[in-house]
């Protein structure tokens, strides 16, 4: 088992314990392409889903569609919430995610694995819009740790 699946795991565990993500947590690291249906249907019905991959892939989860992973080099996890509707049909949440703030986004964590702790947490639209994925900017933080992504309720 490489460092990357131990850290995956790790997080979950540290997840679990947080008051607000843990009902959401997927119990199992997210590595495979055909875990995507399982953690939809488990999504259907509830606040939100939370899902841990590996270090650098995050999930792509469009409405009702099963997107590739992509590669990203970040410290990230994202809590979601459907506010409305849900998300714009179509568009992959890495593009519009900043954009649908306020709509769908509940919560931005950043977890450094240096320290073992959520260093950033923001549910603020302004706060989160500097973090807009789109501008690649994420690849600057520390670590290679998990990224962790939230569909929304369908």
């Amino acid at each position: 088992m490489d460092k990357d699946y131990k850290l995956a795991e790790h997080l979950i565990a540290h997840l679990q314990q947080d008051d607000v993500l843990a009902p959401m947590v997927c119990p199992t690291v997210w590595d495979e392409q055909e875990q995507i249906d399982a953690i939809n249907r488990a999504a259907m019905g509830r606040p939100g889903s939370v899902a841990v991959t590996p270090a650098g892939y995050v999930p792509l989860l469009e409405m009702g569609v099963n997107a590739p992973m992509v590669r990203m080099h970040a410290v990230l996890a994202v809590s979601c919430f459907a506010r409305d509707a849900g998300m714009p049909g179509g568009v992959p949440p890495l593009r519009c995610l900043s954009g649908m703030v306020g709509r769908t986004l509940h919560a931005v964590r950043l977890w450094d694995p240096v320290v073992d702790r959520v260093c950033y947490d923001t549910p603020s639209v302004a706060s989160v819009e500097d973090y807009d994925m789109t501008k690649s900017r994420l690849t600057g933080f520390r670590g290679r740790a998990v990224i962790l992504y939230a569909p929304v309720n369908f």
